[in-house]
């Protein structure tokens, strides 16, 4: 929003959802991926059809919706009683839709739909505003990879140390070990390039076009921390 995505957004309301979105877009993790959660059989896999898709992106909107609408309720959170009806199911819709494309399996259609809506579609037009800020809050979930200075690297080796976690868990319970999460085969530097390369970089592509001097500003980020690891 500071970088100019607030320009996509067409009212006041939709910046507070998107606020609320990126708040809560991990809200109650367990620190285990969805994939996990199935092979596993938990509870949260349980909760949601044991269906990998979106599953924990699910649980995080209906964590924070209970607590802002639902039973478990807390004055203390009544942060939003000024909504109307019809812009509390704006709210809802919206966060719904942004944190639902957080799901890294949307990835690729995520910026399949956007690219091609912006070869057709004037970049202020209401759909590209709207597949817009799903996009701003995907690319900054993923976004640790170009963080400055130290921060990147800092970034890198919490995540890893929650995907060997991971690796670990599965081990014990006899289950497949999940990518990027078996600590005696991954390779934390050549993951990280390959993130970078597959999934960050096409993002920057994109916010080119949306917001140009965001690009500028953040590219050579990108290239110093991919050297970084290029070097490792």
């Amino acid at each position: 929003l500071q970088k100019g995505g607030k320009s996509h957004c067409s009212s006041d309301i939709e910046i507070l959802a998107m606020l609320l979105a990126a708040a809560i877009h991990d809200m109650g993790h367990p620190g285990r991926t969805s994939i996990f959660q199935v092979k596993a059989r938990t509870e949260i896999a349980m909760q949601y059809d044991n269906n990998a898709t979106t599953l924990l992106e699910k649980m995080h909107v209906d964590t924070a919706f209970d607590l802002f609408w639902g039973e478990e309720k807390n004055s203390d959170w009544d942060i939003l009683e000024f909504l109307t009806k019809e812009e509390e199911t704006l709210v809802k819709s919206l966060i719904e839709y942004a944190v639902y494309g957080t799901d890294m399996s949307r990835h690729f259609r995520i910026m399949e739909d956007l690219t091609n809506l912006l070869r057709t579609e004037p970049i202020d037009s209401a759909e590209v505003n709207r597949q817009s800020l799903r996009f701003f809050l995907h690319f900054v979930d993923i976004s640790g990879t170009i963080k400055p200075g130290l921060l990147f690297k800092y970034w890198a080796d919490c995540v890893f140390e929650e995907f060997l976690a991971q690796g670990d868990e599965e081990k014990a319970l006899g289950l497949p070990v999940s990518p990027m999460c078996d600590r005696e085969t991954t390779n934390i530097a050549q993951s990280q390039i390959s993130f970078m390369t597959t999934f960050v970089k096409p993002c920057l592509d994109v916010l080119a076009t949306l917001i140009p001097h965001a690009y500028d500003e953040l590219i050579p980020t990108y290239e110093a921390n991919l050297l970084h690891w290029e070097e490792s």
